[in-house]
């Protein structure tokens, strides 16, 4: 076995093992939205003396859930709202959201890089071909649409080979629109009894217009190709 391949099965079973021990733990209770609610008013006094320090811990957290897929991102983007109000919220998510994004791509670029190509190669082949055509509208694309996970998302950020200038401004514009959302709904987190609440009709409205508009480019570039023929 080669140092490289010890080194990342070892960094492999090292996340698996710190995500098998939080879920153990009952810790990711704690981040559920019930839970959330209930503390609100006694974070929201910890945020009013210890302003930066809670800032911190917050985005550090977001890193958290995003780099190891934990699912608590949601409940955590609405307390950021409730917390920290609509526009700083949404700037400390997306500084969580971008630091475990390149969190993940370190690690995939780095360590798990053979393992990523093995898992994506004949599953992803589609967005893979896409990617590799269109560049980064149809990356931008599958961000606005929020129907391809985080982590699947790097993966294939990984084995396209997705420069990561591009990586960092698609990451942060791409979710900026959901973050913002979810922190202008924290406002009123105690009139919200899940994260679909927030899903209406014309939110999910928006995000489809956001996404036809990032395809724009790339609806172009066929049309060109078919008057060439």
């Amino acid at each position: 076995m080669t140092e490289r391949k010890r080194r990342s099965l070892i960094a492999l079973f090292s996340l698996i093992g710190l995500t098998a021990l939080l879920y153990k733990s009952g810790l990711l209770e704690h981040f559920s939205l019930a839970a959330i609610k209930e503390k609100s008013i006694a974070l929201k006094e910890l945020v009013a003396s210890h302003y930066w320090e809670s800032v911190f811990i917050y985005v550090v957290v977001y890193m958290l859930a995003i780099a190891l897929a934990l699912p608590i991102v949601m409940p955590i983007a609405l307390l950021g709202g409730f917390l920290f109000y609509t526009i700083p919220a949404t700037i400390y998510s997306s500084a969580g959201v971008l630091g475990g994004m390149l969190v993940s791509l370190v690690l995939m670029r780095s360590v798990f890089h053979t393992y990523v190509e093995r898992w994506v190669g004949g599953k992803l082949d589609r967005f893979k071909n896409a990617i590799a055509k269109y560049g980064a509208n149809y990356f931008l694309m599958l961000y606005l649409l929020s129907i391809v996970p985080s982590f699947v998302l790097t993966a294939l950020a990984v084995v396209a080979d997705i420069p990561l200038k591009t990586f960092i401004w698609i990451t942060v514009v791409g979710n900026i629109p959901l973050l913002f959302i979810c922190s202008l709904a924290g406002r009123q987190l105690a009139t919200i009894h899940s994260v679909h609440d927030i899903l209406s009709p014309s939110v999910l409205l928006s995000f489809a217009l956001l996404a036809l508009l990032a395809m724009a480019p790339i609806f172009m570039r066929r049309f060109k190709e078919r008057l060439d023929l």
